[in-house]
Protein backbone atom coordinates (compact mmCIF):
# COMPACT_ATOMS: atom_id res chain seq x y z
CA UNK A 1 0.00 0.00 0.00
CA UNK A 2 1.29 3.70 -0.83
CA UNK A 3 1.62 5.68 1.78
CA UNK A 4 3.45 4.97 4.84
CA UNK A 5 5.16 2.35 4.24
CA UNK A 6 8.56 3.44 3.22
CA UNK A 7 10.79 0.20 3.61
CA UNK A 8 10.70 -0.02 -0.09
CA UNK A 9 12.47 3.21 0.15
CA UNK A 10 15.12 2.61 2.40
CA UNK A 11 16.40 -0.69 0.43
CA UNK A 12 20.29 -0.59 0.65
CA UNK A 13 20.51 1.18 4.02
CA UNK A 14 20.38 -1.33 6.32
CA UNK A 15 23.29 -4.02 6.66
CA UNK A 16 24.49 -6.36 9.54
CA UNK A 17 27.27 -4.48 10.65
CA UNK A 18 25.70 -1.19 11.48
CA UNK A 19 26.27 0.11 14.30
CA UNK A 20 24.45 3.81 13.92
CA UNK A 21 20.87 4.04 12.80
CA UNK A 22 19.17 6.99 11.89
CA UNK A 23 15.22 7.62 11.40
CA UNK A 24 14.49 5.85 8.63
CA UNK A 25 16.28 3.02 9.48
CA UNK A 26 15.16 2.64 13.07
CA UNK A 27 11.30 2.82 11.38
CA UNK A 28 12.05 -0.13 8.74
CA UNK A 29 13.28 -2.19 11.68
CA UNK A 30 10.43 -1.60 13.95
CA UNK A 31 8.12 -2.58 11.07
CA UNK A 32 9.98 -5.31 10.89
CA UNK A 33 10.13 -6.14 15.07
CA UNK A 34 7.13 -3.93 16.66
CA UNK A 35 4.48 -6.69 18.08
CA UNK A 36 1.71 -4.04 18.30
CA UNK A 37 2.60 -3.45 14.36
CA UNK A 38 3.00 -6.83 13.55
CA UNK A 39 -0.23 -7.54 15.78
CA UNK A 40 -2.27 -4.90 13.36
CA UNK A 41 -0.83 -6.42 10.08
CA UNK A 42 -1.97 -9.52 10.57
CA UNK A 43 -5.30 -8.26 12.07
CA UNK A 44 -5.38 -6.44 8.39
CA UNK A 45 -4.96 -10.21 6.85
CA UNK A 46 -7.87 -11.15 8.56
CA UNK A 47 -9.75 -8.42 8.19
CA UNK A 48 -9.59 -9.08 4.24
CA UNK A 49 -11.51 -12.06 4.77
CA UNK A 50 -14.63 -10.81 5.72
CA UNK A 51 -15.43 -9.71 2.26
CA UNK A 52 -14.73 -13.02 1.10
CA UNK A 53 -16.77 -15.13 4.25
CA UNK A 54 -19.90 -12.40 3.07
CA UNK A 55 -19.66 -13.12 -0.61
CA UNK A 56 -19.90 -16.83 -0.29
CA UNK A 57 -23.18 -17.38 1.18
CA UNK A 58 -24.70 -15.21 -2.36
CA UNK A 59 -23.06 -18.22 -4.35
CA UNK A 60 -23.84 -21.34 -5.14
CA UNK A 61 -23.34 -24.32 -2.47
CA UNK A 62 -22.92 -27.83 -3.26
CA UNK A 63 -22.94 -30.28 -1.00
CA UNK A 64 -21.90 -33.64 -1.31
CA UNK A 65 -22.72 -36.71 1.51
CA UNK A 66 -22.15 -40.68 1.16
CA UNK A 67 -22.53 -43.65 3.39
CA UNK A 68 -21.36 -46.88 3.40
CA UNK A 69 -22.54 -49.81 5.91
CA UNK A 70 -19.93 -52.48 4.81
CA UNK A 71 -22.23 -54.84 7.11
CA UNK A 72 -25.79 -54.79 8.59
CA UNK A 73 -27.59 -57.60 10.25
CA UNK A 74 -31.31 -57.35 10.46
CA UNK A 75 -33.27 -59.85 12.81
CA UNK A 76 -36.73 -59.89 11.68
CA UNK A 77 -39.88 -61.46 14.10
CA UNK A 78 -42.83 -61.90 12.17
CA UNK A 79 -46.37 -64.25 12.73
CA UNK A 80 -47.32 -66.59 10.39
CA UNK A 81 -50.46 -69.19 11.00
CA UNK A 82 -49.56 -72.62 11.73
CA UNK A 83 -52.12 -73.54 8.84
CA UNK A 84 -54.05 -73.04 6.31
CA UNK A 85 -57.01 -74.81 8.62
CA UNK A 86 -55.76 -73.07 12.06
CA UNK A 87 -56.33 -69.06 13.22
CA UNK A 88 -52.99 -69.74 15.73
CA UNK A 89 -50.00 -68.27 14.59
CA UNK A 90 -46.66 -68.62 15.78
CA UNK A 91 -43.78 -66.31 16.07
CA UNK A 92 -40.99 -66.76 12.98
CA UNK A 93 -37.22 -65.21 13.12
CA UNK A 94 -35.55 -64.64 9.98
CA UNK A 95 -31.72 -62.98 10.14
CA UNK A 96 -29.95 -61.19 7.44
CA UNK A 97 -26.58 -59.81 6.88
CA UNK A 98 -26.16 -57.28 3.96
CA UNK A 99 -24.42 -54.24 2.63
CA UNK A 100 -25.80 -50.78 2.10
CA UNK A 101 -24.63 -47.55 0.35
CA UNK A 102 -26.35 -44.30 0.14
CA UNK A 103 -25.00 -40.74 -1.31
CA UNK A 104 -26.50 -37.71 -2.20
CA UNK A 105 -25.10 -34.55 -3.62
CA UNK A 106 -27.19 -31.32 -3.60
CA UNK A 107 -26.86 -27.88 -5.54
CA UNK A 108 -28.60 -24.89 -3.47
CA UNK A 109 -28.49 -21.25 -4.84
CA UNK A 110 -30.13 -18.32 -3.31
CA UNK A 111 -32.66 -16.36 -5.33
CA UNK A 112 -34.03 -13.82 -2.45
CA UNK A 113 -31.77 -13.58 0.71
CA UNK A 114 -32.01 -10.64 2.36
CA UNK A 115 -29.75 -12.00 5.36
CA UNK A 116 -26.84 -13.02 2.94
CA UNK A 117 -26.99 -9.73 1.34
CA UNK A 118 -26.65 -7.91 4.10
CA UNK A 119 -24.01 -10.02 5.69
CA UNK A 120 -21.87 -9.47 2.45
CA UNK A 121 -22.32 -5.64 2.45
CA UNK A 122 -21.41 -5.91 6.13
CA UNK A 123 -18.29 -7.99 5.44
CA UNK A 124 -17.14 -5.66 2.75
CA UNK A 125 -17.14 -2.41 5.34
CA UNK A 126 -15.68 -4.93 7.78
CA UNK A 127 -12.51 -5.32 4.99
CA UNK A 128 -12.50 -1.41 4.41
CA UNK A 129 -12.13 -0.86 8.21
CA UNK A 130 -9.72 -3.39 8.80
CA UNK A 131 -7.86 -1.56 6.56
CA UNK A 132 -7.90 1.63 7.64
CA UNK A 133 -7.20 0.03 11.26
CA UNK A 134 -4.08 -0.66 9.73
CA UNK A 135 -3.58 2.39 8.10
CA UNK A 136 -3.92 4.23 11.57
CA UNK A 137 -1.41 1.51 13.10
CA UNK A 138 1.12 2.52 10.76
CA UNK A 139 1.02 5.91 11.31
CA UNK A 140 0.79 5.49 14.58
CA UNK A 141 4.00 3.63 14.96
CA UNK A 142 5.83 5.92 12.62
CA UNK A 143 5.08 8.80 15.20
CA UNK A 144 6.27 6.39 18.22
CA UNK A 145 9.41 6.05 16.13
CA UNK A 146 9.75 9.30 15.64
CA UNK A 147 9.23 10.71 19.16
CA UNK A 148 11.48 8.20 20.70
CA UNK A 149 13.66 8.93 18.36
CA UNK A 150 13.19 12.66 20.01
CA UNK A 151 13.61 11.55 23.24
CA UNK A 152 16.71 10.37 22.61
CA UNK A 153 18.02 13.30 21.10
CA UNK A 154 16.64 15.37 23.51
CA UNK A 155 18.66 12.80 26.41
CA UNK A 156 21.80 13.47 24.61
CA UNK A 157 21.20 17.37 24.70
CA UNK A 158 21.11 17.27 28.28
CA UNK A 159 23.48 14.91 29.26
CA UNK A 160 25.43 17.30 27.01
CA UNK A 161 24.60 20.25 28.44
CA UNK A 162 24.82 18.78 32.40
CA UNK A 163 28.06 17.59 31.12
CA UNK A 164 29.10 21.43 30.12
CA UNK A 165 27.29 22.76 33.58
CA UNK A 166 29.33 20.46 35.85
CA UNK A 167 32.68 21.26 33.99
CA UNK A 168 32.05 24.90 33.96
CA UNK A 169 31.11 24.79 38.59
CA UNK A 170 34.11 22.48 38.59
CA UNK A 171 36.33 25.58 36.83
CA UNK A 172 34.90 27.90 38.98
CA UNK A 173 35.25 26.18 41.92
CA UNK A 174 38.95 25.46 41.47
CA UNK A 175 39.08 29.52 40.56
CA UNK A 176 37.68 30.07 44.32
CA UNK A 177 39.84 27.40 45.83
CA UNK A 178 42.86 29.51 44.31
CA UNK A 179 41.86 32.36 45.56
CA UNK A 180 41.04 31.63 49.00
CA UNK A 181 44.59 30.66 49.12
CA UNK A 182 45.83 33.96 48.05
CA UNK A 183 43.68 35.46 50.23
CA UNK A 184 41.70 37.22 47.94
CA UNK A 185 38.53 34.83 48.36
CA UNK A 186 36.20 33.62 51.09
CA UNK A 187 35.27 29.56 52.07
CA UNK A 188 31.39 30.74 51.53
CA UNK A 189 32.32 31.19 48.52
CA UNK A 190 33.72 27.59 48.04
CA UNK A 191 31.13 26.12 49.92
CA UNK A 192 27.89 27.71 47.30
CA UNK A 193 30.06 26.66 44.44
CA UNK A 194 30.50 22.93 45.84
CA UNK A 195 27.03 22.86 46.57
CA UNK A 196 26.26 23.52 43.18
CA UNK A 197 28.67 21.28 41.91
CA UNK A 198 26.62 18.39 43.83
CA UNK A 199 23.91 19.22 42.41
CA UNK A 200 25.53 19.22 38.87
CA UNK A 201 26.61 16.41 39.57
CA UNK A 202 23.21 14.77 40.23
CA UNK A 203 21.66 16.34 37.34
CA UNK A 204 24.51 14.29 35.16
CA UNK A 205 23.83 11.18 36.96
CA UNK A 206 20.02 11.88 35.83
CA UNK A 207 20.74 12.79 32.61
CA UNK A 208 23.02 9.57 31.85
CA UNK A 209 20.08 7.66 32.99
CA UNK A 210 17.40 9.40 31.16
CA UNK A 211 19.24 8.73 27.82
CA UNK A 212 20.18 4.91 28.48
CA UNK A 213 16.14 4.27 29.39
CA UNK A 214 15.48 6.49 26.02
CA UNK A 215 18.07 4.02 24.21
CA UNK A 216 16.27 0.69 25.68
CA UNK A 217 12.84 2.09 24.37
CA UNK A 218 14.63 2.28 21.18
CA UNK A 219 15.47 -0.99 21.29
CA UNK A 220 12.58 -2.50 22.52
CA UNK A 221 11.16 -1.12 19.41
CA UNK A 222 13.78 -1.83 16.85
CA UNK A 223 13.79 -5.90 18.61
CA UNK A 224 17.04 -5.26 18.21
CA UNK A 225 19.86 -5.64 21.21
CA UNK A 226 21.56 -2.77 21.27
CA UNK A 227 20.79 0.84 18.97
CA UNK A 228 23.76 3.04 18.64
CA UNK A 229 22.39 6.69 17.78
CA UNK A 230 24.57 8.92 15.73
CA UNK A 231 26.10 12.52 16.80
CA UNK A 232 23.33 15.22 16.31
CA UNK A 233 24.74 17.96 18.13
CA UNK A 234 24.62 19.82 15.32
CA UNK A 235 21.13 20.94 15.54
CA UNK A 236 22.29 22.50 18.83
CA UNK A 237 24.48 24.92 17.04
CA UNK A 238 22.51 25.67 13.75
CA UNK A 239 18.92 27.49 13.45
CA UNK A 240 16.44 24.70 12.94
CA UNK A 241 15.46 24.73 9.36
CA UNK A 242 11.73 25.55 8.73
CA UNK A 243 8.83 23.20 9.18
CA UNK A 244 6.35 25.33 6.65
CA UNK A 245 2.44 24.10 6.84
CA UNK A 246 0.94 23.55 3.44
CA UNK A 247 -1.69 24.40 2.62
CA UNK A 248 -1.08 27.45 5.71
CA UNK A 249 -4.78 27.58 6.81
CA UNK A 250 -6.76 25.41 9.55
CA UNK A 251 -9.79 25.34 7.71
CA UNK A 252 -7.69 23.40 4.87
CA UNK A 253 -6.29 20.83 7.18
CA UNK A 254 -9.57 20.37 9.15
CA UNK A 255 -11.02 19.62 5.17
CA UNK A 256 -7.84 16.89 4.56
CA UNK A 257 -8.79 15.49 8.25
CA UNK A 258 -12.23 14.60 7.47
CA UNK A 259 -11.37 12.72 4.30
CA UNK A 260 -8.01 10.89 5.58
CA UNK A 261 -7.82 10.40 8.93
CA UNK A 262 -7.48 6.94 9.45
CA UNK A 263 -9.52 6.16 12.45
CA UNK A 264 -12.49 8.63 11.50
CA UNK A 265 -12.56 6.61 8.07
CA UNK A 266 -12.64 3.54 9.99
CA UNK A 267 -15.17 5.02 12.33
CA UNK A 268 -17.32 5.87 9.40
CA UNK A 269 -16.44 1.77 8.03
CA UNK A 270 -17.92 0.47 11.50
CA UNK A 271 -21.13 2.63 11.32
CA UNK A 272 -21.97 0.76 8.22
CA UNK A 273 -20.95 -2.57 9.54
CA UNK A 274 -23.77 -1.93 12.65
CA UNK A 275 -26.05 -0.93 9.69
CA UNK A 276 -25.77 -4.05 7.69
CA UNK A 277 -25.81 -6.18 10.49
CA UNK A 278 -28.91 -4.20 11.71
CA UNK A 279 -30.69 -4.99 8.45
CA UNK A 280 -28.63 -8.76 8.68
CA UNK A 281 -31.17 -9.24 11.35
CA UNK A 282 -34.16 -7.18 10.07
CA UNK A 283 -34.08 -10.15 7.39
CA UNK A 284 -35.10 -12.80 10.17
CA UNK A 285 -38.77 -11.15 9.64
CA UNK A 286 -38.74 -12.04 5.70
CA UNK A 287 -38.50 -15.27 3.54
CA UNK A 288 -35.96 -16.85 2.37
CA UNK A 289 -36.33 -17.98 -1.07
CA UNK A 290 -33.45 -20.44 -3.34
CA UNK A 291 -33.40 -23.19 -5.89
CA UNK A 292 -31.69 -26.75 -5.78
CA UNK A 293 -31.18 -29.17 -7.26
CA UNK A 294 -30.24 -33.24 -6.09
CA UNK A 295 -29.22 -36.35 -6.79
CA UNK A 296 -29.22 -39.40 -4.67
CA UNK A 297 -28.20 -43.03 -5.07
CA UNK A 298 -29.21 -45.71 -2.55
CA UNK A 299 -28.67 -49.17 -2.37
CA UNK A 300 -30.29 -51.43 0.35
CA UNK A 301 -30.70 -47.83 2.29
CA UNK A 302 -33.51 -48.90 4.74
CA UNK A 303 -35.17 -52.25 6.08
CA UNK A 304 -37.65 -52.39 3.32
CA UNK A 305 -35.26 -51.74 0.40
CA UNK A 306 -32.75 -54.46 0.95
CA UNK A 307 -30.71 -55.25 -2.40
CA UNK A 308 -32.62 -52.84 -4.08
CA UNK A 309 -31.02 -49.91 -5.60
CA UNK A 310 -32.74 -46.42 -5.70
CA UNK A 311 -31.52 -42.94 -8.34
CA UNK A 312 -33.07 -40.19 -7.70
CA UNK A 313 -33.31 -36.34 -8.77
CA UNK A 314 -35.11 -33.88 -8.04
CA UNK A 315 -34.86 -29.69 -8.66
CA UNK A 316 -37.63 -27.29 -7.08
CA UNK A 317 -37.74 -24.06 -5.09
CA UNK A 318 -37.91 -24.33 -1.20
CA UNK A 319 -38.87 -21.17 0.87
CA UNK A 320 -38.16 -21.08 4.64
CA UNK A 321 -40.07 -18.65 6.63
CA UNK A 322 -39.73 -17.94 9.94
CA UNK A 323 -42.96 -17.70 11.68
CA UNK A 324 -42.00 -17.65 15.66
CA UNK A 325 -39.38 -17.44 17.44
CA UNK A 326 -39.78 -16.75 21.26
CA UNK A 327 -39.52 -13.10 20.38
CA UNK A 328 -35.73 -13.63 19.27
CA UNK A 329 -35.61 -11.94 16.44
CA UNK A 330 -37.27 -8.67 17.66
CA UNK A 331 -34.82 -8.17 20.58
CA UNK A 332 -31.94 -9.07 18.47
CA UNK A 333 -33.23 -5.91 15.72
CA UNK A 334 -33.07 -3.68 18.63
CA UNK A 335 -30.15 -4.47 19.73
CA UNK A 336 -28.65 -4.27 16.70
CA UNK A 337 -30.22 -0.74 16.41
CA UNK A 338 -29.05 0.22 19.43
CA UNK A 339 -25.15 -0.60 17.99
CA UNK A 340 -25.81 1.43 15.07
CA UNK A 341 -27.10 4.44 17.23
CA UNK A 342 -23.66 3.79 19.41
CA UNK A 343 -21.18 3.88 16.35
CA UNK A 344 -22.91 7.06 15.34
CA UNK A 345 -21.95 8.25 18.74
CA UNK A 346 -18.61 6.98 18.41
CA UNK A 347 -17.90 8.70 15.11
CA UNK A 348 -18.85 11.99 16.38
CA UNK A 349 -16.55 11.49 19.62
CA UNK A 350 -13.52 10.72 17.49
CA UNK A 351 -14.58 13.38 15.26
CA UNK A 352 -14.58 16.06 17.85
CA UNK A 353 -10.85 14.54 19.41
CA UNK A 354 -9.50 15.02 16.13
CA UNK A 355 -10.21 17.87 15.23
CA UNK A 356 -9.46 19.14 18.88
CA UNK A 357 -5.99 17.57 18.55
CA UNK A 358 -5.29 19.11 14.51
CA UNK A 359 -6.42 22.49 16.19
CA UNK A 360 -3.81 21.82 19.31
CA UNK A 361 -1.25 21.20 17.43
CA UNK A 362 -1.73 23.11 14.10
CA UNK A 363 -1.52 26.20 16.85
CA UNK A 364 1.59 24.94 18.43
CA UNK A 365 2.64 24.79 15.30
CA UNK A 366 1.91 28.33 14.22
CA UNK A 367 3.23 29.95 17.46
CA UNK A 368 6.79 27.85 17.45
CA UNK A 369 9.07 30.26 15.56
CA UNK A 370 8.31 32.62 17.76
CA UNK A 371 8.34 30.33 20.65
CA UNK A 372 11.72 29.81 18.92
CA UNK A 373 13.03 32.92 18.62
CA UNK A 374 12.12 33.69 22.07
CA UNK A 375 14.38 31.14 23.77
CA UNK A 376 17.02 31.64 21.13
CA UNK A 377 17.16 35.24 22.59
CA UNK A 378 17.06 34.22 26.00
CA UNK A 379 20.10 32.18 25.42
CA UNK A 380 21.50 34.76 23.83
CA UNK A 381 20.96 37.02 27.13
CA UNK A 382 21.88 34.47 29.23
CA UNK A 383 25.38 34.23 27.69
CA UNK A 384 25.79 37.70 27.72
CA UNK A 385 24.48 37.90 31.82
CA UNK A 386 27.86 35.32 32.44
CA UNK A 387 30.51 37.56 30.71
CA UNK A 388 28.75 40.95 32.21
CA UNK A 389 28.76 38.95 35.88
CA UNK A 390 32.56 37.97 35.51
CA UNK A 391 33.40 41.38 34.62
CA UNK A 392 31.18 42.88 37.58
CA UNK A 393 33.03 40.35 39.83
CA UNK A 394 36.59 41.52 39.01
CA UNK A 395 35.58 44.82 39.57
CA UNK A 396 33.76 44.22 42.33
CA UNK A 397 30.04 44.82 41.70
CA UNK A 398 29.23 41.18 42.04
CA UNK A 399 29.37 38.13 43.52
CA UNK A 400 30.49 34.54 43.32
CA UNK A 401 26.46 33.72 44.00
CA UNK A 402 25.84 35.85 40.97
CA UNK A 403 27.67 34.12 38.79
CA UNK A 404 26.87 30.76 39.70
CA UNK A 405 23.09 31.57 38.84
CA UNK A 406 23.91 33.38 35.60
CA UNK A 407 25.96 30.08 34.78
CA UNK A 408 23.03 28.11 36.37
CA UNK A 409 20.10 30.27 34.09
CA UNK A 410 22.23 30.10 30.67
CA UNK A 411 22.14 25.88 31.26
CA UNK A 412 18.57 26.14 31.22
CA UNK A 413 17.97 28.64 28.48
CA UNK A 414 19.85 26.03 26.46
CA UNK A 415 18.16 23.16 27.80
CA UNK A 416 14.53 25.02 27.34
CA UNK A 417 15.67 26.00 23.43
CA UNK A 418 16.90 22.32 22.90
CA UNK A 419 13.09 21.14 24.44
CA UNK A 420 11.14 23.64 22.22
CA UNK A 421 13.01 22.76 19.25
CA UNK A 422 11.92 19.15 19.63
CA UNK A 423 8.51 20.29 20.42
CA UNK A 424 8.50 22.01 17.17
CA UNK A 425 8.97 18.72 15.37
CA UNK A 426 6.48 17.00 17.80
CA UNK A 427 3.96 19.49 16.46
CA UNK A 428 4.49 19.16 12.72
CA UNK A 429 4.37 15.75 12.96
CA UNK A 430 1.53 15.23 14.90
CA UNK A 431 -0.53 17.75 12.78
CA UNK A 432 0.30 15.20 9.69
CA UNK A 433 -0.93 12.53 11.89
CA UNK A 434 -4.62 13.74 13.18
CA UNK A 435 -4.96 14.75 9.74
CA UNK A 436 -4.13 11.46 8.23
CA UNK A 437 -1.50 12.70 6.01
CA UNK A 438 2.09 11.52 7.33
CA UNK A 439 3.68 10.19 3.96
CA UNK A 440 6.76 8.85 3.66
CA UNK A 441 8.15 12.14 2.52
CA UNK A 442 6.73 13.62 5.86
CA UNK A 443 9.33 11.18 7.40
CA UNK A 444 12.45 11.66 5.13
CA UNK A 445 11.75 15.68 6.09
CA UNK A 446 12.11 15.31 9.73
CA UNK A 447 15.36 12.46 9.27
CA UNK A 448 17.37 15.18 6.81
CA UNK A 449 16.59 17.71 9.98
CA UNK A 450 18.93 15.43 11.87
CA UNK A 451 21.47 13.90 9.03
CA UNK A 452 24.79 14.36 10.41
CA UNK A 453 25.83 13.56 6.57
CA UNK A 454 24.68 16.76 5.54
Amino acid sequence: MQGIIIATLLCGLLSPSSYALGLLEIYTLAQKNDPEFLAASEERMAGEEYRHMGRAALLPSVSLSWQNGMKNWQRAKTQQRQSIYSNKTHDVTTHAQYSSQNGSMTLTQPLFDYEAWSRYQSGKAQSLMSEEVWRSRAMELATRVVNRYLDVLAAQDKVRLTTEQYASYQQLLTQNQKMLRAGEGTITEVVETESHLSLAEAEKIAADEELLAARREISQLTGQPEVSMPPLNRLMEKHLKPLRLNPARFSEWKKIALSQNADLAAARYQLKVNYHQQEQQRASFLPRIQVYASHGINKSASDTTINQRYETSSVGVQVNYSLYAGGYNSAALRQTKYNYNKSKYDLEKSTRETMNNLHKFFQQHSSAERRLSAYQQAVNSARQQIDATQKGIHAGQRTNADLINAQRQFYQAQLDMAQEKYRYIHSWLMLHYHSGNLTPEKLITISNLFSPWK
